[in-house]
């Protein structure tokens, strides 16, 4: 604290002010929210009264009294019997009269102005009391219309004084690094400024002086350094970023109430399908259909669950019995079918539409093979119209937004059986960044390469290796390196004098291939 003062003697009473200034905004901000009007002014405080004109004691009853056997309002006994039969007049210039003494005098030339009042004052007492509730919203807001007009002034005041906040933090923290409150206060509003790779350095510099000094640094820290690794990730496609950002959330996850935001799980979930942490990301979605079933992304969850718990059922060994593998088959397709009914989503201007088809169709596909042995020609037969209806709405989506060139002609189970519909399918889920639907679109090509249904027991060794290299930079591109290697390997039997084969497996494994 002495070497503070020294460097900066106006630190203390700019701490003071700035507390008061938060305690006030609170206020005003809890006034609002009640109800009430928020007293944005500094009211003087109020005289003793010593003189109670009134007839009101304070010690008895606050709300109600009894006088001959009635209950009277507080209005009435506070209301001096002077002024009951006498008209009130509207305060000028918003101020009450005073309460010292009534200030008027009876005049006996107005009779006429006594009856009319008295009147007015006996029909006013037959109707209830109209005044408003405590927390009933006022009338007339003080606060200012939300126009896109005060929504531009508001943004400049916010911009002037983020940049003065981050002028007087640099200045400060040139001085003295080692302040860990003022690099974190400085990062967050980096970050709010998009000035991602500064915000992380100084978050990171944060969490080490805290770790330094014994403090967990702040849940909103660990998640704000997250959100700027992931980030960075998307402009420099780093890998060491994205470790990063999953290190980030791991702490920040930890906390309780980051546990508890959805929207931080699903970020997370959405680092770990990054970097190939399938079972991880697909317990996080669990998590979050289940706990969160009112959540505002809930379709974008549920698509990627459907699409992990694809891979899992083709593409890991899990241990799994085919009564399990039938009842995870049975909801992932009625998730499909709620995903395939949404306005939104099933409209030829969302990208997603043909991926939910298709997976819809791959799913029917495997209940199918599923259902040979255990179920009867009817269910089987119902599977298979479900299937052959959606293969009839893929075919007309995919002429209808050129994804791919499509013989009209052509009936579309024949379209289906092509390997070369699936390695176009692959290109374009590629292109949309869903590495699961394109390894499966690949999967699904080589099948029919090596003696599917329409495939020859010879096969063009160019085509096989083009096949391979687009499964090997896949797999790369979602982190499953020993599938990629494997794939690279298999095209360097095939040809082992390709540079790009080479210099891939001598990347991927050094310890190999060096």
């Amino acid at each position: 604290m002495l070497l503070r003062r020294l460097l900066d003697p106006d630190e203390t009473t700019r701490r003071r002010r700035l507390r008061a200034r938060i305690v006030r905004r609170n206020r005003i901000q809890r006034e609002r929210d009640q109800g009430l009007e928020p007293k944005l002014r500094r009211l003087p405080k109020p005289k003793e009264r010593t003189i109670n004109d009134y007839g009101w004691d304070p010690v008895r009853d606050d709300h109600i009294q009894r006088e001959n056997g009635m209950y009277v309002a507080r209005e009435k006994l506070r209301t001096p019997p002077v002024m009951q039969g006498v008209e009130k007049v509207a305060p000028r210039f918003g101020r009450e009269p005073p309460r010292g003494g009534t200030g008027i005098v009876d005049d006996p030339k107005a009779p006429d102005t006594k009856k009319r009042a008295t009147n007015q004052v006996d029909s006013s007492s037959d109707t209830p009391n109209t005044r408003p509730l405590p927390f009933s919203p006022p009338k007339e807001s003080s606060v200012a219309p939300r126009t896109p007009q005060n929504e531009r002034i508001r943004q400049r005041w916010r911009d002037m004084l983020q940049t003065l906040l981050i002028q007087r933090h640099t200045e400060i923290l040139s001085k003295d690094p080692n302040r860990k409150w003022r690099q974190e206060r400085l990062g967050l509003l980096l970050f709010q400024r998009q000035q991602y790779k500064k915000a992380s350095e100084h978050l990171t510099q944060a969490v080490v002086l805290n770790r330094n000094s014994g403090v967990s640094p702040s849940s909103l820290c660990w998640r704000r350094l997250a959100e700027c690794h992931m980030h960075l990730y998307e402009e420099t496609q780093d890998w060491d970023v994205l470790w990063d950002a999953r290190a980030a959330y791991e702490q920040a996850v930890s906390h309780v109430e980051m546990a508890c935001n959805p929207y931080v799980l699903f970020d997370y979930a959405r680092v770990l399908e990054a970097l190939g942490s399938y079972t991880s990301a697909l317990s996080t979605y669990a998590s979050i259909v289940t706990t969160f079933p009112r959540f505002a992304k809930l379709r974008d969850v549920q698509w990627h669950f459907v699409l992990l718990q694809r891979h899992r059922l083709i593409a890991t060994r899990d241990d799994l019995t085919p009564d399990e593998k039938k009842r995870t088959l049975l909801k992932s397709i009625e998730i499909t079918k709620k995903l395939l009914l949404d306005k939104t989503l099933a409209s030829i201007s969302d990208p997603r539409y043909p991926i939910v088809l298709y997976v819809h169709i791959r799913l029917h596909e495997l209940l199918l093979d599923l259902s040979i042995e255990t179920e009867g020609i009817a269910v089987r037969l119902q599977l298979r119209q479900a299937a052959d209806t959606a293969m009839e709405e893929l075919f007309k989506v995919v002429a209808q937004m050129n994804i791919m060139e499509v013989n009209p002609k052509m009936p579309p189970k024949i379209w289906w059986t092509k390997s070369e519909t699936y390695m176009q399918f692959a290109d374009h889920f590629q292109s949309e960044d869903s590495s699961i639907a394109a390894s499966d679109a690949l999967s699904r090509a080589l099948e029919l390469m090596n003696g599917g249904k329409a495939a020859t027991s010879t096969m063009d060794p160019k085509q096989k290796i083009a096949l391979y290299l687009v499964m090997a930079r896949n797999d790369y591109a979602s982190n499953q390196m020993e599938k990629a290697i494997r794939a690279m390997e298999t095209i360097f039997e095939i040809d082992p004098f390709l540079p790009e084969v080479r210099q891939s497996l001598s990347d991927w494994f050094p310890a190999k291939w060096k």
